[in-house]
Parts: C-alpha cells; sequence; structure tokens
C-alpha cells in the first residue's frame, strides 16, 4: 500500500474498533500516518516508545493490597487509557523493537483489551507500526502469535511523489521538494547492510524532512546535510542548492511573466517552480501561472500539484478557476491520475 493511503485506511479502522499492524521502512511516515487519521477524526492519541517499555510499564507495578489478591500500579499511559472518557488511539510504535518479554506483555492487551482485570473502555482502539525484521533497524524477532492478534498486518511503501506531497503540506524548504522532483531515486536508499556506524547515515523521508529543518535554521553546511541523507546524496543535493545563483528574479517573474527570462536547465527550472509557489498568493497567481507556462509543462504540473497540496483552498481561488477553464484541464486530469 502507498503511504499516502495509509491514513485513509486507519481512519476507517479506527472508528470500527479494527487492529491494523503497519509494516515498513524506518522513516517512510508510518507515524505521522497515525496521528493524521487521530487528528482528522478528533481522537486523542497515548504513544508507546516500545523500545523503551517493558512488562511493568504495559502491565503496571505489582502492589499487595490488605486484603485480597495482589494489583498492578498502572502508570500513566495505562491509566489514561483505562480512564479514557472520549475516543482515543493507543499506538505501540517500533513494536517490533521491543523486547520478547515486552512483546508477551502486550499480546493480552491487543488480543483481550484486559488490564489487570480492568477491560479498556470501548472508546480505546489499538495500531501499532514497525520496520520488518529484515532491516537494520533493531527488529530482530516478532512474535507469531502477536501478530496474528492484529486484524490485518498492512505493508506499506513510499514513493517521490508521496514525499513530495506531504513536504508541500508541511511546507519544506522549496529546494528539498525540487531535488526530490528532479531524483527521484533518492527519496528512499535502501539500506541493505547491517551498518553499526553511528556515522552513517542513508537517504529516507524523514532525512529529507530533517534537512528541511537544517535548511530553514541556517544550517547549511555540507557536512550537516550529509549527516541527515548521507555523503552520497548529501553532496549532490549541497551542489544543487547552488543553482540558485542562476535563478532569475522573482519580482521580475510576478510583474512582467511574459518578459522575464526562463531558466535554461531542468534542475533549475524544477527548483524555480518550487520557489515560485513558496511566494505565490491569490493576488499574483495568474501571472505565477503565466510565466510556468512559457516554463513548460512538466514544470507547471509539478506547481500547481505543490500549491494543491500547500492549500487545497487554491482551487477555489477565482484566477485558478479561470486559468482551468482557459487552459489547466488537462494538466488537472494528469494531476488526478497521480492520486
Amino acid at each position: 500500500m502507498k503511504i499516502s493511503k495509509l491514513a485513509g485506511v486507519l481512519e476507517q479502522a479506527f472508528k470500527n474498533d479494527v487492529k491494523v499492524l503497519t509494516v515498513g521502512e524506518p522513516g517512510i511516515g508510518k507515524t505521522a500516518a497515525v496521528h493524521q487519521a487521530a487528528t482528522k477524526l478528533g481522537y486523542d492519541v497515548v504513544d508507546f516508545s516500545s523500545p523503551i517499555e517493558d512488562p511493568t510499564t504495559i502491565r503496571g507495578y505489582p502492589i499487595k493490597t490488605e486484603t485480597g489478591p495482589a494489583r498492578h500500579l498502572l502508570f500513566e499511559k495505562l491509566y489514561k487509557l483505562i480512564n479514557a472518557t472520549r475516543p482515543t488511539v493507543a499506538f505501540f510504535d517500533d513494536l517490533g523493537m521491543a523486547g520478547e518479554a515486552t512483546l508477551k506483555a502486550v499480546l493480552q492487551l491487543i488480543q483481550f483489551k484486559y488490564l489487570d482485570g480492568q477491560r479498556l473502555p470501548d472508546y480505546v482502539v489499538i495500531t501499532a507500526a514497525t520496520n520488518d525484521v529484515d532491516r537494520a533497524s533493531g527488529v530482530a524477532n516478532f512474535l507469531e502469535p502477536l501478530k496474528t492478534r492484529f486484524h490485518a498486518v498492512i505493508p506499506v511503501e513510499t514513493s517521490a511523489e508521496d514525499v513530495i506531497d506531504y513536504g508541500a503540506r508541511k511546507n519544506w524548504e522549496p529546494e528539498v521538494l525540487a531535488y526530490l522532483q528532479c531524483f527521484p531515486e533518492a527519496v528512499l536508499e535502501r539500506q541493505e547492510k547491517d551498518v553499526r556506524s553511528v556515522r552513517v547515515q542513508h537517504a529516507s523521508p524523514r532525512g529529507w524532512e530533517n534537512v528541511s529543518t537544517l535548511l530553514r535554521a541556517g544550517i547549511t553546511q555540507p557536512e550537516a546535510i550529509e549527516g541527515a541523507v548521507g555523503v552520497g546524496r548529501g553532496r549532490e543535493f549541497y551542489n544543487f542548492r547552488r543553482l540558485q545563483r542562476r535563478l532569475p528574479n522573482l519580482t521580475d517573474i510576478f510583474n512582467q511573466p511574459d518578459k522575464a527570462p526562463l531558466p535554461d536547465d531542468p534542475s533549475v527550472s524544477y527548483m524555480l517552480s518550487s520557489l515560485i509557489v513558496r511566494q505565490v498568493t491569490e493576488q499574483n497567481i495568474a501571472n505565477a501561472l503565466r510565466y510556468l507556462r512559457r516554463v513548460g509543462e512538466a514544470y507547471i504540473t509539478f506547481a500547481v500539484r505543490l500549491l494543491i497540496r500547500k492549500n487545497d483552498k487554491v482551487v477555489d481561488w477565482p484566477a485558478f478557476q479561470a486559468w482551468i477553464t482557459t487552459e489547466g484541464q488537462s494538466i488537472m486530469e494528469i494531476l488526478k491520475k497521480l492520486e
């Protein structure tokens, strides 16, 4: 399943108390999809960072009562679940990285929704995410009985289109979006070897989000970029950013869209398209589209896609509606096929 479809599936799962285990590469957006679905539904989320949990934090701390059997004193997260008074998602993140004893404690909770003789309220739904065992991600084993307690185990994968759309919604830096459009294979480089060095990084959607964060913070040194996405992609991106020196002036583009100079390189054209999207308003979108039409169909398609992902109200702007009517129908059809 494409990662872009996962949030919609989880929405349906949450509404119908269906337990889903999501499996995929590290850093592709599994956690973000859970929170996106919960936010859209208005549900609370109680996050469990599975690698640092142990049986005690799952079942509670054993205490002796003055009369009757021993009981367990629940820690904060479980206490919240037991006492939930509104729809709440219990999310076990990185479940495969938990120790075996913890996984066994989680098994009972997931299967029966019981804790120390207390049943979780019907308000509470359970979901989990994990990396697969064949990746260098700390997942050495996953209990088969636990896996079968989920209604569905859904493998997810990502693509350049998914990551670019996500980045547009999250307002990533334009250079990152343009680079990934030019080099879609850089979105995710699978880590085939069990690399143990802290120094070694590889490109992933999470890594590119980190690159955007670095740029926004003014940290542009190549060593920092390499520390987010690896040496090879980091150096390539650093050199890509230097293309900004060849960009036309944005003020000229918005003021004189029929006369402003055009870029002479595909990479520059993608970067320019992304930068134009960052500056577009309801007042200047008509001139922006006029200029992008001159740059070429591939670039105006890329820019319109970013615009819609960044702000879906763009489609209601009168100037955008006029553009669709006069010349934009074919491009909108292309974008529908990418959904």
